[in-house]
């Protein structure tokens, strides 16, 4: 195969040798935040490797995706999982976890693979969702099967993958995080980009643009634009594009996990992101711990937030042994009293539920 998008066979083969090494071996993996070119080249990775298209051929292949999952229940997991088994199940409508689980075990007859398309998926589905997994892949009848967990994700993440792998507590994985490009890769974008677009940059531009993005995907293609039209780059300009500063937003409650040696640190330490997010409008300035659970009730706008994902959110893997009610409340109470008026968004209580972020 000709290997001309989107990156060179060296870089590709560099990325995913080890990770089908060890899927040929029956391991578990769990490839964490994918940047841009991530998808096309382990698609294409898989389509060249013969060997490997073999044992995915020798598989029972499961693709979850979370557009397929009506309601987020370990009900619906399994109904998910079953009806790419076996499409005529008579068991399908179901509504008995158990009756459900033990069908789904009994039609797995060949190693099976799971393909997860997005960690949303994961973030909707209860804290249960791992141990049903991991019943469904202690079946007994097989040696342990292989597990392929892809998260094509945001390509601006620092904070630590095991964020991304509720998994991890119930099986064994081998995680690998391709968050961020290379040098070489980001040499090798930039000048693609400038040939599909025939635009031409000299060799200083390059290097800053290179700089600057620190590996981040996500930031290559406006830094090349605002290079044509500001050379050389500098702070501000960069701060006041706007692709630019929803990245850097984004960025901001992560950045105690960036390298200190990162130019991304200084474009983050005097950074004043606009007051809004998405399009969701404040009256005031927005904290990092602010960021992180606007990030949360976005990707979860009309569907109920508990108490639990907040703990989450704002302790982390200790949210058990820090949980504070009286903390939970005053996070919930600062966010609304920063909304502003104007804006098109609520942020409601459930009852004895939790919160629900609702459009008005």
């Amino acid at each position: 195969m000709d290997y001309t998008y989107p990156l060179p066979p060296t870089d590709l083969h560099r990325r995913f040798d080890p990770v089908f090494s060890l899927l040929n071996q029956g391991s578990n993996v769990t490839l964490c935040r994918l940047p841009h070119s991530g998808v096309s080249s382990l698609l294409q990775f898989i389509l060249s490797d013969q060997h490997l298209s073999a044992k995915f051929t020798q598989r029972q292949l499961v693709y979850l995706h979370p557009e397929s999952l009506a309601s987020p229940t370990s009900v619906n997991l399994y109904r998910l999982i079953l009806s790419q088994l076996n499409p005529g199940a008579s068991l399908l409508n179901s509504t008995d976890e158990f009756t459900l689980l033990t069908h789904l075990k009994s039609q797995i007859s060949r190693p099976l693979t799971i393909i997860i398309d997005h960690h949303s998926l994961w973030q909707q589905l209860p804290f249960t969702a791992g141990l049903a997994l991991k019943s469904v892949f202690e079946t007994g009848q097989h040696s342990l099967p292989c597990l392929v967990n892809f998260f094509f994700v945001t390509p601006y993440g620092f904070s630590p993958c095991d964020f991304y792998s509720p998994l991890k507590s119930y099986l064994h994985e081998n995680i690998f995080d391709f968050a961020l490009f290379t040098k070489t890769e980001a040499r090798y974008s930039i000048n693609r980009f400038t040939q599909l677009y025939r635009q031409h940059l000299n060799p200083s531009q390059i290097s800053q643009i290179i700089n600057f993005a620190a590996g981040l995907a996500g930031l290559i293609k406006p830094l090349i634009w605002l290079s044509l039209s500001h050379s050389p780059l500098d702070r501000k300009s960069i701060q006041n594009h706007p692709r630019i500063q929803t990245i850097l937003t984004d960025l901001l409650p992560q950045r105690t996990y960036i390298p200190s040696t990162s130019p991304l640190v200084a474009l983050l330490s005097d950074f004043s992101p606009p007051e809004t997010f998405g399009n969701l409008l404040f009256k005031s300035r927005l904290t990092a711990q602010d960021h992180q659970l606007l990030q949360f009730f976005r990707s979860k706008t009309e569907n109920l937030v508990s108490r639990d994902d907040i703990a989450q959110i704002l302790w982390g893997k200790q949210w058990l042994e820090k949980y504070s009610d009286w903390a939970i409340d005053k996070a919930i109470s600062r966010l609304r009293n920063k909304l502003s008026p104007s804006s098109p968004f609520q942020l409601i209580t459930v009852k004895n539920a939790g919160y629900k972020l609702i459009h008005l």
